[in-house]
């Protein structure tokens, strides 16, 4: 839910506005205006997954990766993705997004597909 709240962040945050205007993201520095209690490493890639999906990098997936892990990078795009779908519909049809849920209690499986592998970015191998 807190990778949720900071894909709605991301829309209104500041930062990401001054980075999207600049020629390289990496040429404005800054603090997101976060709305959770997040690393900031997880803050920045929701963010930038958000506002500037154009020119995301492996450097870029390099870093979040030494920085939370290759499954959790996975799961981030996948809960940013899945918000921003959700969002952008409620505004198509001119409703308001839906509130998020309340988080459900208990651990995750932490269980990782025995078919996930890194393909390398773009098809690449790396």
């Amino acid at each position: 839910m807190a990778i949720a709240r900071e894909v709605r962040a991301a829309r209104r945050c500041a930062f990401c506005a001054e980075r999207r205007a600049a020629l390289s993201p990496t040429a404005v520095s800054g603090a997101h205006d976060a709305a959770t209690d997040l690393r900031p490493a997880i803050v920045d890639a929701v963010h930038r997954v958000v506002t500037d999906p154009g020119r995301l990098s492996r450097r870029f997936a390099d870093e979040v990766i030494a920085a939370v892990s290759d499954a959790r990078l996975v799961e981030l795009v996948g809960v940013v993705c899945t918000v921003m779908l959700i969002d952008g519909f409620a505004r198509t049809i001119g409703a308001d997004a839906p509130p998020l849920p309340e988080p459900v209690a208990g651990d995750p499986s932490r269980l990782r597909p025995t078919e996930a592998v890194d393909e390398g970015f773009l098809g690449e191998r790396t």
